[in-house]
């Protein structure tokens, strides 16, 4: 990578990137390097960090301020485009996330070390073109996509306060009740629940508004109900004495009259 920095790259297929060739695994110190890789205007791009390693030297912890990997969308070094975390990939452990995914045919990547420190560490990053309608094609049925990073995430996971999605798609725009809600239950909140967990005496959003009224339709429901049952008991009343009735009548015309 260092050979090459502040250079744009062209590739058809795949491009490893990587540092340093030396036996101690020591990158360049005072280095700030970017490198800019290209790819067809109808392919898009995925980074796949496979080692890492930016970790100074009689140090236990990184310092990412200066010692840092960052990975931008398009062919710039500008923190609004930035892929990877804006705190830099850095030490001597891979992050959570070590997939990365252009939104057009350009990708930059940016390295930088201290210049006072010796530096230990590796670096290992896969660039690959992949056709956009390959690239593009997620299939999130039954579930919510999110909007710049593409992930599916289950969709009772949306607004519930804790984003699923890297872009935090999940969560934006809760308050709008037509987003994502579809055949769930909309907290006043913008959250969406199982309707299942509505009036169960447990609270499923977290301002409670699923359980507001609840005991205004119970109470609903159990006038109804004994309206229901007086109802049946009249019923039952009325063909008691019929029935009655019917075999009063009967039981006297049985008898004969003695003259």
């Amino acid at each position: 990578m260092t050979n090459h920095c502040s250079q744009t790259k062209s590739i058809n297929g795949s491009l490893v990137i990587s540092v340093s060739s030396h036996q101690y695994k020591v990158i360049p110190k005072c280095q700030n390097c970017s490198v800019t890789i290209v790819t067809a205007d109808d392919n898009n791009l995925v980074a796949t960090l496979y080692k890492l390693g930016t970790e100074i030297s009689n140090s236990s912890a990184a310092e990412c301020d200066i010692n840092r990997l960052d990975i931008f969308d398009g062919n710039s070094s500008e923190i609004s485009k930035i892929l990877s975390d804006e705190v830099g990939i850095c030490g001597c452990k891979l992050p959570d996330n070590t997939v990365f995914k252009s939104s057009g045919n350009a990708i930059t990547v940016r390295l930088q070390t201290t210049c006072d420190q010796t530096t230990h560490g590796e670096l290992e990053l896969v660039v690959t073109s992949v056709k956009s309608e390959l690239f593009n094609h997620t299939d999130c049925a039954g579930q919510f996509k999110c909007k710049t990073s593409g992930e599916c995430v289950d969709k009772y996971l949306v607004c519930d306060g804790k984003a699923g999605c890297r872009d935090e798609s999940d969560e934006n725009d809760c308050k709008m009740k037509n987003i994502t809600c579809l055949d769930m239950f909309t907290c006043k909140s913008g959250q969406c629940i199982n309707k299942n967990g509505v009036c169960d005496g447990n609270d499923q959003c977290h301002d409670g508004s699923d359980e507001i009224g609840c005991h205004r339709i119970k109470a609903n429901l159990a006038i109804i109900l004994l309206g229901v049952a007086a109802i049946i008991c009249l019923i039952m009343l009325f063909i008691t004495i019929a029935v009655g009735c019917k075999f009063y009548t009967a039981r006297k015309s049985e008898y004969k009259q003695f003259t």
